[in-house]
């Protein structure tokens, strides 16, 4: 297995990886492969399967080189070989990092948030437009409530179809002292205009309020009208709640509920997915985290909530006996030819990275639907998941193991599965999982409406590099070869 990047050729060793999903599919390419040049650290934090600008995947994240850390994109086709990579240097800042990415359904190209620091030195919320080839659109920065406070986006979306092309964004701001976190979300014309801003402060009973994903979901009024969002809550003792908040398209608050079991244990959402299979149409689906403040040790969270509303309808834990850590982060539903049920497909993480996961759960139970495995070689984590067709998954992430000798510390890592869910390489696990019924919490959140925010330019410089690490089937390659080197956005630098 090689590695193909500017001026050089890498080897690769081989990964395990993971089945999920089965049904027949006779096109079906499955592979792993990881991004980015040598010396770098490239991560991978969001994935979106591919369509208006022709098939493939989109992943962001983040490019560390010396003092110099920028958001990135790398484009993939359907085979996994590099079309174009990308980093980002928004408003000229040397510091930003990107969280999230979606592609633009009218074939406009792809939106990004994060983070950007300049001026003050503190970071703010970005969203960054570019074309389907890489190059910028637009770029717009959100300011904070507070002058010297950090903010980042963490998710986005588009409004539903029939509601205009804008923008919905979810992310969160700290305090100065790092004491306190407050929500923030923001609606954006498809220019970048600002349409809303809105933050989000849980008082003295809930000095942190953390939101990490959104989807947009049916109202009390029967149309898509709602954006449910997936985070925490914090109390004064510091105890976590894995936390839905519901509000209205304009951001005012329709509900929220808080979960855990009061006294001991913390609870977090990463992830959340809008339902659309039968019998849970207008539901959602979480994923996150439980913790043990005690020992750190930590299994998959799972909720299913009901329409127009915050009341939650299952809960379910996940754990690996192997181990005292695995945690789900993104959660897609897909569905189950066998039966009317649909499934949850759930990118997660074991170990601090250990191997990244694939799971697959009953929507009506949260249970196990499948046995899961494990991808990786023991330093990998997934954290992203998309359908890459109605039975095939994307996930990603990073991989921190230097495959050449070559001294890099980190790359974007990318798995295709083909439609049993595998890659050539795999290792199943069995989980131990049951079902549970925390008690929900109410939450008062105040909205406050924050003006700020400013059109700034954006320079892009060509990044690549490029490597299997476990290879597509040659009899199901659907494109040509791999380029030598994978080539940058027109009219972008080159990175030294």
């Amino acid at each position: 297995m090689e590695r193909s990047s500017s001026g050089s050729r890498r080897r690769a060793l081989a990964l395990a990886i993971s089945l999920l999903l089965a049904a027949p599919l006779a096109q079906a390419q499955n592979f792993e492969a990881y991004y980015g040049d040598p010396e770098p650290a490239d991560s991978g934090w969001d994935v979106k399967a591919t369509r208006a600008c022709g098939p493939g995947s989109i992943t962001v994240g983040t490019r560390l080189a010396g003092d110099t850390q920028l958001a990135q994109l790398s484009r993939a086709d359907d085979n996994g070989n590099l079309i174009w990579q990308a980093a980002y240097y928004i408003g000229g800042s040397k510091r930003s990092r990107g969280e999230a990415v979606i592609e633009l359904s009218s074939g406009r190209g792809f939106a990004v948030t994060g983070a950007v620091q300049y001026g003050d030195g503190s970071d703010r919320i970005y969203v960054l437009q570019v074309d389907c080839e890489g190059r910028p659109a637009w770029t717009s920065v959100l300011g904070n409530r507070v002058e010297g406070q950090n903010a980042v986006g963490l998710d986005l979306i588009e409004s539903a179809p029939d509601r205009g092309d804008t923008l919905y964004l979810v992310g969160e701001e700290t305090s100065r002292d790092a004491r306190r976190k407050f929500g923030r979300i923001a609606r954006l014309d498809a220019g970048g205009g600002l349409l809303w801003n809105q933050f989000y402060d849980g008082g003295s009973r809930w000095p942190e309020v953390r939101l990490r994903a959104l989807a947009q979901n049916v109202a009390a009024t029967g149309l898509a009208d709602d954006l449910v969002v997936a985070g925490n809550t914090t109390n004064g003792a510091g105890l976590m709640g894995a936390l839905l908040l519901r509000t209205d398209a304009g951001g005012a608050p329709v509900c929220a509920s808080t979960l855990n079991n009061a006294d001991k244990l913390h609870g977090l959402f990463h992830g959340i997915a809008a339902l659309r299979g039968p019998g849970y149409f207008g539901q959602s689906a979480l994923v996150g985290l439980q913790s043990n403040p005690a020992d750190g040790a930590t299994q998959v969270y799972l909720a299913r909530f009901e329409s127009a509303g915050c009341k939650v309808l299952a809960q379910a834990f996940w754990s690996d006996p192997k181990t005292t850590s695995i945690r789900a982060y993104d959660v897609v539903e897909a569905l189950d030819r066998s039966s009317d049920d649909s499934l949850l497909a759930i990118a997660a993480t074991r170990g601090a990275p250990e191997f990244g996961a694939a799971l697959g759960a009953r929507t009506s139970t949260l249970l196990p639907a499948a046995t899961p495995y494990y991808f990786g070689a023991g330093r990998e984590m997934l954290v992203s998941i998309d359908l890459k067709a109605p039975d095939r998954l994307l996930l990603a992430g990073s991989t921190f193991i230097d495959r050449d000798g070559g001294g890099d510390p980190q790359d974007v890592y990318l798995v295709q599965t083909d439609p049993a869910g595998a890659t050539t390489c795999a290792v199943p696990w069995q989980p131990r999982a049951g079902r549970v019924a925390y008690t929900p919490q109410n939450v008062s959140l105040k909205p406050i409406l924050i003006d700020a925010y400013e059109r700034v330019g954006t320079e892009p410089v060509g990044t690549g590099g490029q490597g299997y690490a476990c290879k597509p089937d040659p009899k199901r390659l659907a494109s040509a070869e791999a380029p030598a080197c994978a080539r940058a956005p027109s009219g972008a630098k080159t990175a030294s």
